[in-house]
């Protein structure tokens, strides 16, 4: 018999009852399959008038949802991470869970696959509207899973951020600005810490080690989702830019060409981490640092 997380159980029993699940997924689904007929029906439009058919814009279709895709998992998971716990204290019900026969990483797990499973199923939702592409061909079966195994990954990451805080803080405000401050950090933080390094020292020092720095873009899922992209439409490849820019040197290094699994590795290993905090944090029998 498959064991189901109690906390998981209770928390989709909840939302899935909800009006605003249903207006989140019309939405959502509606503005994507707007963008394709737009899109669509332009390229008709050339059509008549030129006698042939341009694929470029069913490749951009292709590239423009993926990215709202992406946007939508940005704003959305730390909004749902980052009050699922302190939400708990908030509503002075965290005691219970705490005193029931699960442990407090189960309820960190419990509580992020719930938050987790709003934007999953917009994901899935979505894949009918990004299967327009197949009937032009161009990007593959393989394309879309690829695609939607790195928004996830990155999604566990950027919720695994939201739970951290939500287990640290006591008012889910406060955990819900620290959350996307740390995304804001990992996404443009980062690419302002190599552009002003890069242009801040001198020619000696970037060679000796400065140029380093650009590993940090592994964290920055950003980064990894529109490399991953723009490989499969073949545009301007962002990854090898920002190596020109700012580590010109490296850029046949082994880490560019094998960019994505290590980014990915990494996301997970620091999803991992992040959530073996939040629960430790979580246990009673630790002293707990709470910010107002």
């Amino acid at each position: 018999m498959i064991h189901i997380n109690p906390v998981y159980q209770l928390e989709i029993k909840t939302s899935a009852r909800t009006v605003k699940l249903c207006a989140l997924i019309l939405i959502f689904n509606g503005l994507l399959a707007l963008i394709s007929f737009l899109i669509l029906n332009d390229m008709i439009e050339q059509s008549q008038h030129l006698g042939t058919m341009e694929y470029e814009g069913l490749v951009n279709m292709y590239s423009i949802m993926s990215y709202i895709e992406f946007g939508m998992f940005m704003l959305v998971i730390p909004s749902n991470t980052s009050g699922s716990i302190s939400g708990e204290k908030e509503r002075k019900t965290l005691d219970i869970l705490l005193s029931s026969k699960m442990s407090p990483y189960a309820i960190v797990i419990g509580k992020l696959m719930a938050s987790l499973n709003m934007v999953m199923m917009l994901a899935v939702s979505s894949l009918p509207v990004l299967s327009i592409v197949f009937l032009f061909g161009g990007i593959s079966i393989v394309d879309l899973i690829v695609m939607l195994l790195t928004l996830m990954i990155s999604g566990v990451f950027v919720g695994s951020i939201g739970i951290l805080f939500s287990a640290v803080c006591k008012k889910t405000t406060t955990a819900t600005i620290l959350s996307y401050s740390s995304i804001l950090v990992l996404i443009i933080g980062t690419y302002i810490m190599n552009y002003l390094v890069y242009h801040l020292t001198e020619a000696g020092e970037r060679a000796s080690g400065v140029r380093r720095l650009i590993y940090s873009f592994l964290l920055n899922p950003a980064v990894t989702y529109s490399t991953v992209i723009s490989n499969q439409v073949a545009n301007r490849d962002i990854l090898k830019q920002l190596y020109l820019d700012f580590a010109p040197g490296m850029i046949h290094g082994r880490v560019i060409r094998n960019w994505i699994p290590f980014s990915l590795v990494i996301q997970l290993g620091m999803s991992i981490c992040l959530i073996g905090i939040a629960g430790w944090v979580l246990n009673p029998l630790h002293k707990k640092r709470r910010f107002d």
